[in-house]
């Protein structure tokens, strides 16, 4: 049998080589991308109005997910060694310096933004529910100018109640008091823990809870709360030295002391704090 002669022509060779060199050249142009996820480093939630920049490509996320961070990718990168920064309104700035390598490259963790302030913060207003169980009460910062500030970094605020029954002519207000009601027995005093709502439609943003079980009297048909709200700077104090320090502050029924208290250690601007009455809300005894 005689053996046949397998000849390639030069033209095939030539195109086996062409696209080898394409495998290799044209990834580094459009198969390198880099996906990494952005979250607040309190709420880890989206962070609003980010924008992240990578060699001079740039992207803007106003509202990733309310179920929290989402993947971000570019794609289209070059390999090598990158600048990754990321900016938003009123959250300290990041940079991260990368090496792209060919193909796909990931960020492991999640890039937390540390939120600074809620910006143009003129006070704070409270909207209170009463249910079988609970007070919730939606905490509603609200600027200089009079709207509410819906869209800012999820701070780590320190709010304290103070929970006294409505009197009204020295006995428990049994409606609603326009005028003349005073407090009377404390039924609360101290830190209520709160929640917050990502949503891009919420009107409130931190929603705090007082529970009933923690009253020592739960007969109250109305209620006067005093709020207390300690808004933080991350950057000069942090949750845990709010912590300690309010472990040393006057008793939160003597306001005057407190305030000056308040003072003695806010120098430096490394936190604000608010001070809310809310009168005739519902106690356990109108549910």
């Amino acid at each position: 049998m005689k053996r046949r002669t397998i000849i390639i022509p030069t033209a095939i060779i030539l195109a086996i080589i062409v696209a080898a060199l394409l495998v290799y050249l044209l990834p580094p142009l459009y198969h390198t991308r880099l996906t990494f996820e952005l979250e607040d480093s309190v709420s880890h939630g989206w962070v609003w109005d980010a924008t992240v920049r990578l060699e001079n490509r740039e992207m803007t996320t106003f509202y990733q997910s309310d179920r929290g961070p989402v993947e971000l990718a570019f794609t289209g990168l070059t390999p090598g060694r990158r600048t990754l920064t990321i900016t938003a309104p009123n959250y300290e700035s990041v940079t991260i310096p990368i090496t792209l390598h060919l193909g796909a490259n990931r960020i492991a963790k999640p890039i937390e933004m540390v939120g600074y302030q809620i910006p143009d913060l003129g006070h704070f207003t409270m909207f209170e529910s009463t249910s079988s169980s609970a007070i919730t009460v939606q905490v509603r910062p609200v600027s200089t100018a009079g709207p509410a500030v819906t869209n800012h970094p999820c701070l780590d605020l320190w709010i304290g109640a103070l929970v006294s029954v409505e009197l009204a002519n020295g006995k428990p207000a049994a409606q609603p008091v326009e005028s003349g009601g005073v407090r009377g027995p404390t039924l609360y005093k101290g830190r209520i823990p709160w929640s917050w709502d990502s949503s891009p439609s919420a009107t409130f943003r931190y929603s705090a809870t007082i529970p009933f079980s923690d009253f020592s009297s739960s007969s109250a048909p109305y209620l006067v709360i005093d709020y207390l709200v300690i808004v933080p700077d991350p950057r000069k104090i942090s949750s845990k030295e709010i912590d300690a320090m309010m472990k040393d502050a006057p008793d939160f029924t003597n306001t005057a002391q407190l305030k000056s208290y308040l003072d003695s250690k806010s120098s430096g601007d490394r936190f604000r704090y608010f001070f809310s009455t809310s009168w005739n809300v519902k106690g356990p005894a109108s549910t």
